[in-house]
């Protein structure tokens, strides 16, 4: 079978062709046409965006000698149709692609580092490279080399050759399928790499424009993965780094060289501030829970605090506790809606605790003299305290 439009041409756009059949399955279509200009996807490399007759192709695979089978979302006639590409998606694709078969070559041939997989992701791609661990005066060696060739704007061909002529044409390969039938497609960037792939690729390394190293991990298998962006990705990347910048510059009053010595600064007088906060509240919760015991009325003490603060509420309940664990402490915060507490002996708080719940519209629950939740009606505190008394007055 003919290879497709799109490993012969694959900076064609659009392809005039024809739908020899089309079968509908559910909420799909399968349409078959002799030729196309979609990948597929595979090898690492992600499947193209395309639409036939205006349809979005959810994906395309061979069919043999048959033709190719475009699954749809919905039917097309049978005849004259038109494939169109989402092109900055292809081209992004060739870009990154042809950038990994670069640094690959260049890894293994000049540094010793062999490539084990390759990933094309929708933000940055990625190589898993034979190494525990690479210095980053390796990688910085790697980039001058990438770009090096980048500026040789080197030819990018591909042909098909036998299988048994790639081992003395010193093709990269790591491999063959076992089922692999007929001559396979040998991609080569001139005087650096050939290598079996059936992506798509651009026409030499200057259309690759520059690449950029984002950094390594260590992966499974103790290898160390390399993160990248090509082509317009890594200056779209730089693009918008350099829009965070002013923006910082702006935030910081400062010029980008001192951004990290001011965010450092910052950093750590914001560290001071939470250690004060921390310490005033706690000299806050320690305060009100003696202004709340003062106001003890019958057994009962209650403090509403407008913010709905209930780590605030929480730290004032266990100072009440400890200087009275005999008293009946309610602390409201919020308004309309807010937080309860409600705390003191045992026997008592588990009585009273689900009376306050239809007191206050709420819901909640507790445990060992400390009974908590949130109130819908908050305006209804007053009413609560007052019933709470009264019960208080009935218990046995």
């Amino acid at each position: 079978m003919r290879p497709p439009t799109t490993l012969r041409d694959p900076y064609r756009r659009r392809l005039q062709t024809r739908v020899l059949a089309c079968r509908t399955h559910g909420d799909t279509t399968i349409a078959i046409t002799p030729d196309t200009i979609v990948f597929p996807g595979g090898g690492g490399q992600p499947a193209d965006g395309a639409t036939l007759a205006g349809l979005p192709v959810l994906s395309v695979l061979s069919d043999g000698d048959r033709g190719w089978v475009h699954e749809l979302a919905g039917p097309v006639p049978l005849g004259e149709v038109v494939i169109e590409l989402d092109w900055e998606r292809r081209y992004d694709h060739m870009q990154q692609h042809s950038a990994q078969h670069l640094i690959t070559a260049l890894a293994a041939d000049q540094l010793g580092l062999s490539t084990m997989a390759f990933h094309l992701g929708t933000e940055r791609c990625s190589i898993d490279l034979d190494a525990s661990e690479i210095e980053s005066g390796v990688l910085s060696e790697l980039s001058v080399l990438v770009q090096a060739e980048i500026r040789a704007a080197l030819p990018v061909r591909s042909r098909w050759v036998q299988p048994d002529e790639l081992e003395a044409l010193c093709v990269r390969s790591r491999g063959l399928p076992e089922d692999h039938d007929g001559a396979v497609r040998v991609v080569s960037i001139e005087g650096v790499d050939r290598n079996t792939c059936g992506g798509t690729h651009v026409a030499n390394t200057a259309e690759l424009q520059l690449v950029v190293f984002l950094g390594t991990e260590r992966v499974h298998g103790g290898h160390t993965r390399l993160h990248y962006v090509a082509g317009q990705r890594a200056i779209a990347m730089f693009g918008a780094g350099l829009e965070r910048q002013d923006g910082l510059t702006r935030a910081l009053a400062c010029a980008p060289v001192e951004h990290l010595e001011a965010v450092e600064r910052t950093l750590a007088e914001l560290r001071e501030l939470s250690r004060s906060l921390r310490r005033s509240q706690a000299e806050l919760a320690e305060l009100l829970a003696v202004m709340v015991l003062s106001g003890a009325v019958e057994g009962l003490a209650h403090l509403h605090r407008d913010d709905d603060d209930l780590p605030l509420l929480q730290a004032v309940a266990r100072g009440a506790r400890a200087r009275r664990p005999g008293t009946v402490v309610l602390l409201t915060g919020g308004s309309p809606t807010g937080s309860f507490l409600l705390v003191g002996p045992t026997p008592i708080v588990a009585r009273l605790g689900p009376e306050l719940l239809p007191l206050l519209v709420g819901r909640g629950g507790g445990a060992r003299g400390r009974y908590q939740g949130r109130a819908e009606r908050m305006d209804l505190r007053d009413q609560a305290v007052v019933r709470l008394r009264e019960l208080l007055e009935d218990q046995p």
